[in-house]
């Protein structure tokens, strides 16, 4: 089970890495840097309510069909069916419900055109998770590895081609365009992904099975609150300061979140190959302790050598994307980088508690959470606007990763883990003083391009000396048999 962790998060994460990180630090960085912070700040804060209200479009199914399908190894024909006419009749409510709260928050005749072709294009998002959680369920890592890149590398082209490719003239670059531009990846990706999980299904036969769709909503109700909740709080942020300050600081705050996107994009991914692993594990009784450390150490080896980059080279490294509010920036970004450390945490022990089946203990989470980051948000928004918001990210997800370490210590046997964190500790503490000499001018008087270099490769040495990643272990993981 360890090999198949290492060998499909190779694959998953390889292809992630060339396309999604790119598409988000040059193509979109560069789209935001044409339209200008105040108008991608009224995009950024639309997109981000349109993603809170997503979960009716799914109400779980697609965490259930991740959880049933690796139980049962097998797609049923009319459980497919079923859950495909529910999810229709889902996106209708979903879109009346996003034309409503619009309407009750005043967004300008513009914002509610954007709004609706944003709410459709999260319609055509949702399907591909849906399809997706098939192949995950189904063990074809290979397949969803596809699907998981295919609609961004679709946009990547086609915002290339508007961007650079000379086929626009003169015409300025239209925010219209990269939303456009996802309703045709996305469909397309839907399609693609509809035909891998049709060629591995039973034949296909439309009926309504009233039994079973209420039988699954009865038993995703806790991870739907959950994930609202969860998603509530994730989100709300870029909402309330376009709301409470202005669409400018919500356009730098986007600068800084685009990277927190990118680097979470990659933490996702373990838990798209953690939950079925570590539900199939927990079904058959057999000890979780050694793929939840693995998992962390490599989780916690990779984000936090980008956290502590960020923290000490941050004006530099966002000058390397942006053309302005450069300063403004900074700060924001250093905050949302320590918020993506223990935001990706949570991806380790967060998943662990969700393949057990009891989703209590993380919809209380949740809930705090959501509860907590909103009255942050209130109070820190009007202050310090863009500041404020991330500095409400970081608290908040600081807690709830210590509530989920807790709640795994107690209910689960996770073998040796105070050395792991003992390894965590010492490399953590070694890099932030590698960091502080690189960054320092009167002690390192390299440029500052050589300096983040340089800090790199020292935190590549230091996992090795720390072992936080042991290498002679990890090959011999690559070289066991599952």
């Amino acid at each position: 089970m360890n090999r198949t962790f290492i060998t499909n998060l190779i694959l998953l994460v390889g292809l992630n890495l060339l396309v999604k990180p790119f598409y988000l630090l040059v193509v979109e960085a560069e789209i935001q840097n044409r339209v200008g912070a105040e108008s991608f700040g009224s995009y950024f804060a639309l997109l981000n309510f349109s993603f809170i209200l997503n979960i009716l479009l799914d109400l779980g199914t697609t965490n259930w069909n991740t959880r049933h399908t690796a139980q049962n190894e097998v797609v049923r024909s009319h459980h497919l069916s079923g859950l495909i006419a529910l999810r229709l009749l889902l996106a209708l409510a979903y879109f009346v419900l996003c034309v409503i709260i619009g309407w009750i928050l005043d967004y300008s005749a513009w914002q509610m055109w954007l709004l609706t072709v944003l709410a459709f294009n999260q319609v055509l998002a949702s399907g591909v998770l849906f399809f997706r959680s098939y192949l995950t369920g189904l063990h074809l890592f290979r397949h969803d590895s596809i699907i998981s890149v295919l609609d961004r590398l679709l946009l990547l082209v086609s915002m290339s081609l508007l961007l650079w490719g000379g086929i626009t003239g003169t015409q300025p670059f239209q925010l219209e365009w990269l939303v456009y531009g996802q309703t045709a990846a996305y469909f397309i990706t839907l399609v693609v992904a509809a035909a891998m999980v049709l060629r591995h299904s039973e034949r296909l036969q439309w009926r309504w099975n009233g039994k079973l769709i209420r039988g699954i909503l009865y038993q995703s109700a806790p991870f739907t609150i959950m994930s609202f909740l969860s998603m509530v709080a994730y989100r709300i942020d870029g909402v309330m300061l376009e709301r409470l300050d202005s669409p400018v600081e919500a356009g730098i705050y986007a600068m800084c979140y685009r990277i927190f996107e990118a680097v979470n994009m990659i933490a996702y991914l373990f838990a798209v190959l953690l939950l079925p692993m570590f539900a199939r594990m927990l079904k058959r009784n057999e000890p979780i302790a050694n793929l939840l450390q693995l998992s962390f150490k490599v989780m916690f080896a990779g984000v936090f050598t980008i956290g502590c980059a960020a923290f000490f080279f941050g004006e530099t490294l966002l000058g390397f994307i942006y053309d302005h509010h450069l300063q403004e920036a900074t700060p924001v970004f250093g905050w949302l980088m320590a918020s993506v450390i223990c935001f990706s945490l949570q991806y380790i022990f967060g998943t662990l508690i969700t393949a057990a089946g009891d989703l209590r203990p993380m919809i209380y989470m949740a809930l705090g959470a959501m509860i907590y980051n909103i009255l942050l948000n209130t109070f820190y928004i009007p202050q310090f606007g863009a500041l404020g918001a991330a500095r409400a990210s970081f608290f908040t997800q600081f807690m709830v990763l210590l509530a989920q370490i807790m709640v795994v210590r107690d209910r689960f046997s996770i073998g040796n883990f105070k050395s792991t964190l003992l390894r965590a500790v010492l490399f953590a503490t070694a890099s932030l003083a590698v960091g502080f000499i690189f960054s320092t001018p009167t002690i390192s008087r390299l440029p500052v391009a050589y300096n983040i270099g340089f800090f790199a490769v020292c935190c590549v040495l230091l996992m090795a000396i720390t072992k936080i990643l042991d290498w002679k272990g990890f090959i011999q993981l690559m070289k066991s048999r599952d």
